[in-house]
């Protein structure tokens, strides 16, 4: 193929541009760091993300930050912008100087979310049972996220008993022992007792497999006093079908994705007005009973 490519006088950006041959295909014929800066201009901003880790080891650090930056610019969803940054992370493409880059971009358009959306005050729970090794990752992610976007005035971890955690004590915690989902609530309950908040939702991350007193549903009850925050569960790890009647959503996942953040949003969104309006309805048909009572008597 590459004397073919010599006797024709073609380049590997020829065969992209010109015969449109994927770029996967094409990598494999590059033989100078020349034909790489040629491919890499002119491929997609999602084709050199793809394959980021190989032009920055042929390009070095300078060139490839420079085209990098270049194609992050031309990239307008959000949530793609997160992708990005979780990908050149996972694939050891990531250099300082994009980190900032990225950084920078990210906090702008989960800034310009927040604002569009009107995201309130939010809990996250987190189970680190003996079952759940993928929850902490994702959220640590959520956490990081979402804490840019709103305000997250809970952070509790529970197995078999719950607790408070930090962000920082997030990433030590162990997978251990049985699970009490209610006790997570019944801990949040006591909290918002203590310190008053209105909580737009709810994000728990948990496989639903409880097994240990106290039990999800006999403490989502003790949440009617504070509104009823929905509650978006991100349900990973064993998924267990365990029965919710309380205003909620699911989410299946088996790791953090940031699509899972604009899935997240708008279930949030949606969540908060379905309650909003069974309080309206509520409401009225209260007014409705006392009116007939009061007309009755007289």
């Amino acid at each position: 193929m590459i004397d073919a490519m010599k006797e024709l006088n073609l380049t590997p950006a020829d065969l992209v541009r010109t015969y449109k041959i994927p770029l996967h295909l094409v990598m494999q014929w590059v033989q100078t760091s020349k034909e790489a800066y040629e491919l890499a201009k002119i491929s997609t901003p999602d084709d050199f993300v793809r394959h980021a880790r190989w032009f920055r080891t042929i390009l070095g650090d300078d060139e490839f930050e420079r085209i990098a930056i270049s194609k992050i610019e031309k990239v307008k969803d959000p949530f793609s912008i997160l992708s990005i940054k979780q990908h050149l992370e996972e694939t050891g493409a990531l250099t300082p100087k994009l980190t900032k880059v990225l950084e920078k971009r990210a906090e702008k358009v989960l800034d310009e979310i927040a604002k569009s959306v009107n995201l309130g005050n939010l809990a996250l729970i987190v189970d680190v049972s003996g079952s759940m090794w993928e929850a902490l990752e994702i959220t640590d992610k959520l956490y990081e996220v979402f804490s840019r976007m709103t305000r997250i005035t809970h952070l509790i971890a529970f197995r078999e008993y719950a607790f408070t955690v930090s962000k920082k004590q997030l990433k030590s915690l162990e997978q251990d022992g049985t699970t009490s989902i209610g006790s997570a609530i019944l801990l949040l309950a006591q909290q918002l007792k203590e310190k008053p908040i209105d909580l737009q939702a709810i994000i728990l991350v948990s496989d639903l497999c409880e097994n240990t007193a106290p039990y999800l549903k006999d403490s989502l009850k003790l949440l009617e006093e504070f509104g009823s925050p929905p509650i978006v569960v991100i349900h990973c790890g064993s998924r267990c079908n365990l029965k919710i009647d309380y205003p909620h959503a699911k989410i299946s996942v088996d790791s953090f994705h940031p699509r899972l953040i604009k899935n997240i949003v708008a279930n949030i969104v949606r969540l908060t007005a379905k309650v909003s309006e069974e309080k309206e309805i509520t409401k009225v048909v209260k007014e409705k009973k006392t009116y007939l009572r009061g007309a009755w008597k007289s």
